[in-house]
């Protein structure tokens, strides 16, 4: 993870329906970019193939290893060490058209 990262809160929307029924296509989500610890297993904003997308991440017990994935079980998930993952913060609010 990179030490460098902003800890000024991070606007995004979402787009495609990989983490409904959490997050669906159009939300509006607001990450707490100080909030970057997966000690508590939950959604998180991550920087992949340069795109940032929001993706479950749990730690694998008895490794340093986490796993992410996606709320809709149909989107496969991976294993990846966390040092090679960019987290950039956790979920703090969600807006959602009516």
């Amino acid at each position: 993870m990179n030490a460098n990262l902003q800890t000024e809160p991070l606007y995004i929307t979402v787009r495609g329906g990989s983490m409904a029924p959490d997050f669906k296509h159009g939300d509006r989500v607001l990450i707490d970019c100080s909030d970057r610890c997966t000690a508590q297993p939950g959604a998180f904003a991550v920087q992949l193939d340069g795109e940032i997308v929001l993706r479950l991440i749990e730690r694998i017990p008895g490794s340093r290893r986490v796993r992410l994935f996606c709320a809709d079980e149909r989107f496969t998930g991976s294993e990846i060490d966390p040092d090679n993952l960019e987290i950039l913060g956790r979920p703090a609010w969600r807006g959602r058209r009516i």
